[in-house]
């Protein structure tokens, strides 16, 4: 019997993924050509998920709002070679980095997947003063 512990292959780092970042509310979303895009809201958060399905270039993409203002957001990145081969021995390649963004602007890897988890600023509205 040998001692090979279990690991993750790509699709369960994808699943792991997923699972953490999604909110109950869909939104529509415009995207370049070569990003599949998702979005949702839960709350004061915004998610999006993105696949860059081409192999060899990364695409710029700004993300609008509709009007609302971002106070900050986190981008969890899965980029790996995509002919890397999968074993225990570098098992950890497709887990996600977490990056902090600054702006708008995010510029996604080739063949990546990554989610993004943008924190809107509260407004206040109908505040009446005496």
């Amino acid at each position: 019997m040998d001692n090979k512990k279990p690991y993750l292959q790509p699709a369960g780092w994808v699943a792991l993924l997923y699972r953490h970042h999604m909110g109950g509310e869909e939104i529509s979303i415009e995207r370049p050509s070569d990003l599949d895009l998702t979005a949702s809201r839960k709350d004061d958060k915004i998610y999006i998920r993105a696949t860059n399905v081409s192999m060899d270039k990364p695409v710029r993409a700004s993300i609008e709002t509709g009007g609302m203002s971002i106070e900050g957001g986190t981008a969890y990145e899965i980029s790996a070679d995509p002919q890397l081969e999968i074993t225990e021995l570098i098992h950890g390649a497709f887990r996600p980095v977490a990056k902090k963004m600054e702006g708008t602007v995010w510029e996604f890897p080739p063949d990546s997947i990554t989610d993004i988890e943008l924190k809107l600023k509260e407004t206040v509205t109908g505040v009446d003063s005496e």
